[in-house]
C-alpha cells in the first residue's frame, strides 16, 4: 500500500473558483435547506473534494477503523476481523475483511455525500443504515460517535494539502450530521423493537410511550445535531420508567 504521509505531487485545485465560474446566476451562500447547515457552494465543494477520497477509498476506510480501534480495542469484538486485534500494523492493513469493511463504510459515506443536495434522499440513506445497526447484537446507538474523529483523521491523511481549513469545517459539519441522523434512526428503531417485545410480554408500559417523552425526543433529535447527549439521557429516563412501572400490579 502506498505511503500517504507526504501528500501528493499534483497542485491543489481551487474548487471554490470552479463553482463561482459555473454558478454565476445562483446565490452561492444560500442555505437552500435548513436541515443541512451547508451553503450551495459548500455542498458543491464537498462533492468535488470527496473524489480525492474515492480514489483511495479502501485506504481511507482502513485508516479510519484502525484509528478508532486503537482508541477502543474492545470494539474488535463487534467485527469479523476481530482476530487481527493483536497483529502488527502491516498485517492489519493487509487483512481482507478489514479492507472490505472499511471500503464499504467509506463508500456508503460517499454515497450519502453525493446526495447531499437532495436532503430527502440524503437523510433516507442515513436513516435506513441507522435502523440496520439497531439489529446488530450489542451495538449501541451512541457508538456511532466514536467514528467522528477517526473519520476526520483519515480524510485529512488521504487529502493532504487539499484538506484546508475550509474543508475541515465542512467535513466536521457533514460527519456530525451523518452520525447524528444515524444515531437517531438506530435509537428509534431500538425503542420500537423493544416496545414490540414488551407488548408481546404483556407489560402495560412501553419505553418512551409517554407523549411528552416522544415530543421531546423528536424535538431533540429532529432539529439539533448537538443535543444527542441530552437525547441519550432522555432515553435512560425512559428505561428507568419501564423498569420501575412496567410490570402489572406495581
Amino acid at each position: 500500500m502506498k505511503c500517504l504521509c507526504f501528500g501528493r505531487n499534483n497542485a491543489p485545485v481551487d474548487i471554490s473558483e470552479q463553482y463561482n465560474k459555473s454558478n454565476t446566476k445562483t446565490n452561492a451562500n444560500e442555505f437552500n435547506d435548513s436541515r443541512i447547515p451547508l451553503t450551495r457552494k459548500q455542498k458543491f465543494v464537498l462533492i468535488k473534494n470527496w473524489k480525492g477520497i474515492e480514489r483511495d477509498v479502501t485506504t481511507a476506510g482502513i485508516e479510519m477503523f484502525l484509528k478508532m480501534l486503537a482508541e477502543h480495542p474492545e470494539y474488535y469484538e463487534f467485527f469479523k476481523f476481530r482476530n487481527i486485534a493483536n497483529s502488527t500494523k502491516e498485517s492489519q492493513v493487509n487483512d481482507e475483511q478489514l479492507s472490505a469493511h472499511g471500503a464499504a463504510v467509506m463508500k456508503f459515506i460517499g454515497k450519502a455525500i453525493s446526495q447531499i443536495e437532495d436532503a430527502d434522499v440524503f437523510f433516507t440513506l442515513l436513516e435506513n443504515n441507522g435502523k440496520q445497526h439497531a439489529h446488530r447484537g450489542a451495538f449501541k446507538p451512541e457508538m456511532f460517535w466514536e467514528m467522528e474523529d477517526p473519520f476526520l483523521y483519515s480524510v485529512k491523511l488521504i487529502l493532504g494539502e487539499r484538506y484546508t481549513d475550509n474543508m475541515d469545517a465542512i467535513y466536521k459539519t457533514v460527519i456530525q450530521l451523518i452520525l447524528q441522523r444515524m444515531e437517531e434512526a438506530c435509537r428509534t428503531e431500538t425503542m420500537r423493537t423493544r416496545n414490540q417485545n414488551i407488548e408481546g410480554s404483556g407489560s402495560d408500559v412501553a419505553v418512551g410511550d409517554s407523549p411528552i417523552e416522544m415530543i421531546l425526543y423528536k424535538w431533540i433529535f429532529g432539529y439539533n445535531v448537538h443535543f444527542s447527549v441530552l437525547g441519550h439521557c432522555l432515553y435512560k429516563v425512559s428505561l428507568f420508567r419501564q423498569r420501575t412501572y412496567g410490570k402489572k400490579g406495581t
